[in-house]
């Protein structure tokens, strides 16, 4: 591949480009043998290290079971984001292999913005877990994880990687294990879905080229960001931010493109608002203007 080709990637075209490279690159890394129950055992390559690990070594009481992937990454190089920006592939898993799995819902921690060439994207560098909650279709029986991970590990060049990571995990037996708190730990940085907290969002508006956030906080905000999501035929931009004279509130002036052939009267928007070690979500249905 060369250098750097790779990373310009839009948005709109992952899916597509998703469906190309799994079949055809292969990372660098080969696994290890399993360490334990509650790990799947580390993918080492020279810039990374990649495992599958669980909370517990048996099903929770609730019928649920929580896992993370886990990923080290030498300096300099990333994963992407559920939804990575103008610019890269997006982390994706497929557990339909899985046994005794009825589904699985990923948590995302709060990422943070890079600058790729002059595009904006949304990236994990040094150390990320991915929370995820199992839920088993039969608590009396075992848990077979198998989850079928496609991601970009880029830095000044990309490598596609194609893996699947399993766990065994015995049936009703929630013995913590030692990654308990690794878990819990990224899943403290999951923004909030909760009104009402420290941050928030108090309106969010659209015009014919651009997205605008009325922000609040209860605190002094230090240096507030947003991702935006929603429709692929909608790119989104470095916002401007405008501070309150007590910095209790800001507004974000969010530039958007669209790059369809017939645009929509409204859109499913996600907002996720960051500040400092802070991050809300907030899902809202916008009128667009034409």
């Amino acid at each position: 591949m060369t250098p750097l080709d790779l990373v310009n990637v839009r948005t709109r075209l992952a899916h597509t480009l998703l469906g190309a490279v799994a079949g055809l690159v292969v990372s660098a890394g080969s696994a290890v043998a399993q360490e334990a129950k509650t790990s799947s055992g580390w993918l080492i390559t020279h810039f990374s290290q990649v495992r599958m690990i669980a909370a517990t070594a048996g099903g929770e009481t609730d019928g649920t079971l929580t896992i993370g992937f886990h990923a080290r990454l030498d300096p300099g190089w990333h994963l992407y984001w559920r939804t990575p920006g103008e610019t890269g592939l997006p982390t994706q898993f497929d557990f339909s292999a899985s046994q005794n799995v009825s589904s699985v819902a990923i948590d995302w921690p709060a990422p943070t913005r890079a600058s790729l060439l002059g595009y904006n994207a949304w990236v994990y560098s040094d150390e990320i877990v991915l929370p995820m909650t199992v839920t088993i279709a039969d608590p009396d029986k075992p848990v077979r994880i198998e989850a079928a991970g496609v991601y970009a590990i880029c830095k000044d060049i990309c490598t596609f990687h194609n893996e699947t990571f399993v766990l065994d995990i015995p049936a009703r037996a929630p013995a913590t294990a030692p990654d308990a708190a690794l878990i819990d730990k990224f899943g403290a940085q999951v923004p909030s879905k909760v009104a009402g907290g420290s941050l928030d969002v108090a309106r969010i508006t659209t015009g014919t080229d651009r997205v605008t956030l009325e922000v609040t906080s209860a605190t002094p905000l230090a240096g507030v960001d947003a991702a935006v999501e929603g429709p692929l035929d909608l790119i989104f931009g470095l916002p401007a931010v405008t501070y309150g004279a007590d910095r209790l509130s800001a507004v974000l002036e969010i530039p958007m493109e669209f790059v369809g052939t017939e645009r929509s009267s409204r859109a499913d928007l996600v907002v996720t608002v960051m500040d400092g070690d802070r991050a809300i979500e907030r899902r809202r249905v916008v009128s667009m203007t034409r």
